[in-house]
């Protein structure tokens, strides 16, 4: 193994020391796992803190607003943003305040709920509607191709999905009893939702597993920097 300045064997003492506290829930809550939990809270918020004003903040504001401070002259279009940005900011932070002020905040919430909706209603229809009603277009010249065949297994995963997809909605479909055929359609949709469920759940704890593993080979190689 080579050779590990003092540095690099102190932070890593330490990153084993909090993985240890936070294994050490699986005992009881402890306060070992508070300090834990706590760093990795304030940790995470500074950096994302950082990273907004880096990224968002600076770029987006800050930089156009020095320029317009500055005398170096700005288009009409951002000198609006910077100013109406600069006021819905400050609406913002009259939230800490409270009283009266604070109902202010709520013209900042609705711009920011206004816009957000505006960019991701259209973004989720193309992603989760759109997308997926165009894949479950059936070919219907692969079928008499042998099943084995590239083109006639990718049509049997249509007919698959497109039964998937109407059972299910049949299955949330309460304005008809489930009687009849309607109601084995929706028996349909129940199992498919089952497998669709059991299928995320054994890839959530693989990903879990895998976490683990990580870890647990962590802890191995802190052990091998003292013995």
């Amino acid at each position: 193994m080579p050779e590990i300045s003092l540095v690099t064997a102190v932070w890593t003492t330490l990153a084993a020391f909090l993985s240890l506290c936070i294994f050490s829930f699986l005992y009881k809550d402890n306060p070992f796992y508070k300090i834990a939990e706590h760093i990795v809270v304030g940790v995470s918020n500074g950096y994302w803190v950082i990273l907004l004003f880096r990224d968002t903040f600076k770029p987006l504001w800050l930089d156009p607003a020095w320029s317009l401070v500055s005398g170096k002259g700005l288009s009409a279009e951002l000198t609006i943003f910077v100013l109406v940005s600069l006021v819905f900011s400050v609406f913002m932070l009259l939230r800490l305040i409270g009283g009266k002020a604070a109902l202010l905040s709520r013209w900042s919430m609705a711009a920011i709920l206004g816009i957000s909706a505006g960019v991701l209603i259209p973004l989720s229809v193309q992603t989760y509607m759109y997308e997926q009603l165009k894949g479950n277009v059936l070919s219907f010249g692969a079928f008499p191709l042998p099943f084995f065949s590239v083109a006639g297994q990718a049509a049997f995963n249509n007919l698959l999905i497109i039964i998937g997809s109407l059972s299910g909605l049949a299955y949330f479909f309460f304005s008809k009893e489930h009687k009849g055929y309607f109601g084995a359609t929706a028996q349909v949709g129940i199992w498919f939702l089952m497998i669709g469920f059991g299928a995320t759940f054994g890839y959530t704890v693989m990903a879990r597993l895998s976490l683990l593993i990580g870890r647990i080979e962590f802890m191995k190689e802190w052990l091998q920097i003292f013995f």
